[in-house]
């Protein structure tokens, strides 16, 4: 049906180039419906069946943007699933493949969201890497508002750690109360 409809509106096209429109086009359509779920949380699993069908799509006709940001997307969705493996593994996949086609700026934003896994599994000193790496890329291109981002990242883990270690030390510490319980205690 959309090679048909592509069929009158590029009349000039063969076959094989009107097909590439509208698989262009049928991909478009899908990264639409993805960036619509991604900004409900209460659709994880719509948002999971369009980034799977936008990777595949984006696979046939090698669109590399969309593959990224399928790769991109469906990680996020397995963050918010607390399935950090296959998070981890997702990113990876979109990691190698920003690398291999030189787009530095999606590969300092998988550093964020890599980051981001290894804050939940509270592996601050990892996360912390993977921020201080991607502010690095971020400075490099010039992108201001990421670097800015990225900054406000590594402040926010900053403040968990001191939040977490203030903790700790309250625990490892005994209360008052309890130091007065165990003198009772003793003979």
């Amino acid at each position: 049906m959309a090679l048909v409809m592509v069929w009158f509106c590029i009349p000039h096209l063969s076959v094989a180039q009107h097909k590439v429109v509208a698989d262009t086009t049928v991909c478009s359509v899908i990264m639409d419906s993805v960036k619509l779920h991604s900004y409900r949380y209460d659709a994880n699993d719509s948002l999971r069946y369009f980034a799977q069908k936008l990777l595949t799509c984006s696979e046939e006709i090698a669109d590399v943007d969309g593959q990224l940001e399928a790769l991109s997307v469906l990680g996020i969705t397995c963050i918010r699933e607390n399935n950090y493996d296959e998070a981890l593994a997702f990113f990876e996949r979109n990691q190698k493949l920003a690398v291999k086609v030189g787009n530095r700026k999606v590969e300092a934003q998988v550093l964020i969201n890599v980051a981001s896994v290894y804050t939940s599994l509270d592996s601050s000193k990892r996360a912390m890497e993977m921020l201080m790496h991607s502010a690095k890329i971020f400075e490099e291109e010039g992108d201001s508002a990421m670097l800015v981002y990225t900054y406000t990242n590594i402040g926010i883990l900053f403040g968990k750690i001191k939040e977490r270690k203030e903790q700790l030390a309250i625990v490892e510490r005994r209360s008052p109360w309890e130091v007065g319980l165990s003198r009772a205690e003793e003979p």
